[in-house]
């Protein structure tokens, strides 16, 4: 799954856990998104691929964590959320959940 796939709520909600929740980078990564023309949208997706994913995936974690919160019977993960969630996994144990300080996406 590529942050190509995400449809454009999911795109926002990325970008808005990303300006909440990330670091600087993140958060202008998110900003530059909102004001971004099409052609500019797909250009920061595709090269931020990975962090657009992260972030949605922690969007997703958070709703499900409110859910619970809300009401004890188990929530339902969709087979598209639970790939979000296997991938973000794999990058937070690749990159130890470091932020980001170039447009490469490495960690510090």
């Amino acid at each position: 799954m590529t942050a190509m796939h995400l449809d454009h709520d999911m795109r926002l909600q990325a970008a808005r856990c990303m300006e909440n929740e990330g670091g600087s980078f993140a958060g202008h990564i998110a900003r530059a998104f909102y004001v971004a023309d099409t052609q500019n949208a797909e250009k920061l997706l595709t090269t931020f691929d990975m962090l657009f994913l992260k972030f949605y995936a922690e969007h997703c974690r958070n709703e499900r964590m409110k859910e619970r919160e809300d009401r004890p019977s188990p929530s339902y993960m969709s087979a598209r959320e639970s790939a979000i969630d296997e991938q973000a996994a794999e990058f937070d144990d690749e990159y130890d959940g470091g932020d980001f300080d170039d447009n490469k996406g490495e960690s510090k």
